[in-house]
């Protein structure tokens, strides 16, 4: 989920993308998967205001992920294709960079950024040992600095923008799903967790956790850009 510029909400549902107006009405649905078996994961607004959101097979079947891009007047496009586990994505705060992960190569991958030519220049910026856990939900801050939740490995890591890994939270719950900056200063950092098979017996009662930082280490979050323009003309029902 994220705002939109003249009030609502963006959100990612299982087939593709939902706009909702101020009062939480929905105004627009883009239904862009038809594989009952492949479904939307994880995404974020780029700094000009278009939304991004990628998919993912039940499964995890290598290749079969896409990341779409939906423009600010209904216009959707795949960005990048042969995906697993299509996840957390981000900008810096001068926004000509990105960073991405899909969370089966174990990395964190970066972009080039640019308004007319979109991602581009695509490299690794952190390699995560598996052993530490899968990358999963990300943010960037205000100082560029990566924070990744760890899926299965209970912690958030903060890596340089060099790639150098210089801050580690634990967490009590072992599948770390994500992670974003928020509190009056953006100084604080919500943590989400996932029970996916877990026992009843095991399942943590809280599901988000809010961090907050040592000084040393207590960059502020960047503000969380939205969906930009008018809303596009239509239906709230209809294919991309």
């Amino acid at each position: 989920m994220r705002p939109r510029s003249t009030g609502g909400a963006v959100i990612g549902t299982a087939t593709g993308f939902l706009l909702e107006a101020s009062d939480g009405t929905p105004t627009h649905r883009y239904d862009i998967l038809d594989d009952v078996a492949i479904r939307m994961n994880d995404g974020a607004c780029d700094p000009d205001g278009r939304c991004y959101c990628g998919s993912m097979h039940e499964s995890a079947e290598p290749g079969s992920g896409t990341l779409f891009r939906l423009d600010s007047d209904g216009g959707i496009d795949p960005v990048l294709t042969d995906l697993t586990i299509s996840n957390g994505l981000d900008w810096t705060a001068s926004g000509d960079t990105a960073y991405f992960a899909d969370s089966a190569t174990g990395r964190i991958d970066q972009f080039d950024y640019d308004s007319g030519l979109g991602l581009t220049g695509r490299r690794t910026a952190a390699a995560i040992d598996p052993r530490l856990g899968l990358p999963d939900g990300l943010t960037v801050d205000a100082e560029g600095g990566i924070w990744v939740a760890l899926w299965g490995g209970s912690a958030v890591h903060r890596y340089t923008p060099d790639g150098r890994l210089d801050h580690v939270i634990e967490v009590a719950a072992a599948l770390v799903s994500s992670c974003t900056f928020g509190g009056p200063r953006l100084d604080e950092l919500f943590i989400t967790t996932s029970r996916l098979g877990a026992r009843p017996r095991r399942r943590y009662r809280r599901r988000l956790a809010v961090s907050r930082l040592p000084r040393r280490h207590r960059p502020a979050g960047a503000p969380v850009p939205g969906l930009s323009g008018p809303p596009p003309t239509g239906s709230v029902d209809h294919g991309a």
